[in-house]
């Protein structure tokens, strides 16, 4: 009975984790991508399986391959701005889970034996059923709204449009449609704010001269602070427009 109890808590649980990221990812695009790992990098050098929560690395596979799918994909449209390596090696410290036996061995102390026991075994099934899960956030967003899917195309959009102003230190905070000014979106503002921050070091790739560290996070420091006016001056923009 307790077995049965755990099996189904943890389904439930990584299943909720599963439908967390497919969601964050066809809302946001790279920019849920590159702040989940971020944060889970910086919460520590674990492989992030448990009751609550799926393997990290297996969240990260599958959100990569989301990045790669299509024929126009989030990974092509960023090839242009040199973040390849990024996508698929971002968040180095964050480990790949080790063979079936290996792994259970080393949680087995923490976790219990039947609950690691389940953890284990769990991967390869939520590998098996993480595409679907991740088509159906998609088939259900976009019947509820489409303009909440955001796309390789928009993000496309998005870095011609804003990308070189903002390394400027011009913000995202509209944009020009059918003769219009229009509010970004907070997608837009997260992706284009996450590919200028990541493309940091490459800004000048004829340099010779190695940037200080201190400058690096001080220019990281300074765009932090104009995303977030961005996002500030967009939504007042927005209401603006909407009380008219």
């Amino acid at each position: 009975m307790q077995e049965n109890i755990l099996i189904r808590e943890t389904l439930q649980n990584w299943l909720n984790e599963f439908k967390a990221d497919a969601v964050g990812h066809v809302l946001v695009g790279p920019a849920f991508f590159f702040a989940l790992f971020g944060f889970l990098e910086l919460a520590g050098r674990s492989y992030g399986l448990g009751k609550t929560h799926p393997p990290s690395d297996l969240r990260r596979k599958q959100l990569v391959r989301e990045l790669n799918s299509g024929t126009q994909s989030f990974q092509s449209v960023m090839q242009g701005c040199a973040l390849t390596p990024l996508v698929t090696d971002y968040a180095p410290n964050v480990p790949n889970c080790p063979a079936k036996d290996t792994l259970f061995s080393e949680i087995r102390k923490s976790h219990g034996e039947i609950q690691a026991a389940i953890c284990v075994e769990l991967i390869e099934l939520f590998d098996a059923m993480a595409l679907t899960v991740f088509s159906a956030a998609r088939d259900y967003l976009k019947g509820l709204s489409p303009d909440l899917v955001y796309t390789p195309a928009q993000l496309s959009t998005d870095v011609q449009l804003h990308l070189k102003p903002l390394r400027k230190l011009i913000p995202p905070i509209e944009f020009q449609h059918t003769g219009n000014w229009k509010p970004t979106s907070l997608a837009t503002i997260l992706n284009v704010g996450w590919i200028a921050l990541l493309d940091l070091r490459d800004e000048d790739p004829g340099a010779t001269a190695v940037v200080p560290a201190s400058e690096t996070a001080a220019k990281m420091e300074q765009l932090h602070e104009l995303l977030l006016k961005a996002v500030e001056l967009s939504e007042a923009r927005r209401l603006w427009e909407e009380h008219k």
